[in-house]
C-alpha cells in the first residue's frame, strides 16, 4: 500500500470484497507469528483498559444457557485432558483442599 493510500478509509462492499478475497488463504508460519505478536501488549487496542461492572454483567447475562453442540462438548472436553490441563501434576495445597470443603458443605449436589 502506498503511503498516499495509508489511512484512507474503505467503503463497506470494498472490505467485503477484500476479505472475500482472502478467505481460505493459508498463511506462513512467520506471518501468523507476526500477526500475533502485532497484537500483544502495548499493541492491543485494550492493553491497560478494565472493562467496568456493567458491562462485564451484561456479558454474563449474554453468555448465560448458552447451548454448546455436542461435537464442540467433546472438543472443549478432549482440550482439558492428560498434559494440557492446567492442573495436570499438581495438587491442591490442605489451606485450598480446607477452604473448597467449607465453600461445599451444606451444598446439595443432585437429586
Amino acid at each position: 500500500m502506498s503511503e498516499i493510500d495509508k489511512g484512507r478509509k474503505l467503503s463497506e462492499e470494498h472490505k467485503r470484497k477484500i476479505a472475500k478475497g482472502n478467505t481460505g488463504k493459508i498463511l506462513s508460519e512467520e506471518t501468523r507469528r507476526k500477526m500475533s505478536e502485532a497484537r500483544k501488549g502495548k499493541n492491543n487496542p485494550q492493553y491497560g483498559k478494565h472493562l467496568s461492572e456493567e458491562t462485564r454483567r451484561k456479558m454474563s447475562e449474554a453468555h448465560k444457557g448458552r447451548k454448546f453442540s455436542e461435537e464442540t462438548r467433546r472438543k472443549m472436553s478432549n482440550v482439558k485432558k492428560g498434559e494440557k490441563h492446567p492442573l495436570y501434576g499438581k495438587l491442591h495445597s490442605e489451606e485450598t483442599r480446607r477452604k473448597m470443603s467449607e465453600a461445599h458443605k451444606g451444598r446439595k449436589f443432585s437429586e
